[in-house]
């Protein structure tokens, strides 16, 4: 192939390759009957995967139960392709549907 051709070819490439830059994650609550939300988007329970769209820097997770918010946090994720982050929700926190109760 001559200069041109390859030219070309590499092109190509560079811009099929640029235009694959969402960043997917999973998350992971350790309270397995919490409703998890990703950018006011329910995506599930327990275990969840989530594509940010492109150039996408932090996603905004809220853990719900019965609408009440029990834990949100914003985390950093460009650069953290197919990574698992954990929400761990603190032991001395209870929560009922009304209001979150921190036992002593």
């Amino acid at each position: 192939m001559n200069k041109k051709c390859w030219g070309f070819v590499t092109t190509i490439i560079l811009a099929f390759s640029s235009c694959a830059s969402t960043t997917s994650v999973s998350f992971l609550c350790d309270k397995e009957d919490l409703q998890i939300y990703v950018n006011d988007e329910y995506v599930g329970t327990g275990l969840v995967y989530y594509t940010a769209p492109k150039g996408a820097t932090t996603a905004e997770v809220e853990c719900k139960k019965d609408g009440i918010t029990i834990f949100s946090r914003n985390f950093y994720i460009k650069g953290h392709n197919r990574e698992l982050f954990d929400i761990h929700i603190p032991q001395y926190n209870s929560y009922s549907s009304d209001i979150i109760i921190h036992s002593k």
